[in-house]
């Protein structure tokens, strides 16, 4: 997982250091800001920034679990564009980790990961900006009628 979370990172911010840096310790309060940042915009330039500060946190908490598997994912994993990939990876850690920190628990929680996807999904359907996708479809009627974590096995 901390492979795919320091993945994230780079494609999320490509800094160019002459040197080493230091990687800045993210607070749980930065990284909630961040979350709700991106909840409230997730289609701003800035959204980008809001993910990467969550998956820097994520990559360096030992106080939250984030499991990925392709399971979790309504599309299979590098069939669509690495833009969106990202974003909707980016949005199920954010969604995983406000969880966690909210609840003060340290367990994975995918399902409330696969809610802030689809929430994505939707910001992007509304502008167009991503096509219509039956298993996303299907995935948020079943998060209309509550049954996601069961449809989900998770």
């Amino acid at each position: 997982m901390k492979v795919i979370l320091s993945f994230l990172i780079f494609a999320f911010i490509l800094p160019v250091f002459a040197g080493e840096a230091k990687p800045v310790k993210i607070s749980p309060e930065t990284t909630l800001s961040a979350i709700k940042s991106y909840k409230a915009a997730p289609l701003a330039v800035a959204a980008a920034g809001s993910l990467a500060t969550v998956l820097d946190f994520a990559d360096q908490s030992k106080d939250i679990s984030v499991d990925i598997r392709q399971e979790y994912f309504p599309w299979s994993l590098g069939k669509i564009e690495p833009k969106f990939e990202s974003k909707f990876i980016g949005a199920f850690v954010a969604g995983n980790v406000e969880y966690q920190l909210i609840n003060k628990v340290n367990k994975n929680t995918p399902v409330e990961g696969v809610k802030l996807i689809l929430y994505t999904y939707e910001k992007l359907r509304e502008k167009n900006m991503f096509p219509k996708d039956e298993k996303f479809e299907k995935w948020l009627a079943w998060k209309e009628k509550g049954v996601l974590s069961n449809k989900l096995k998770i």
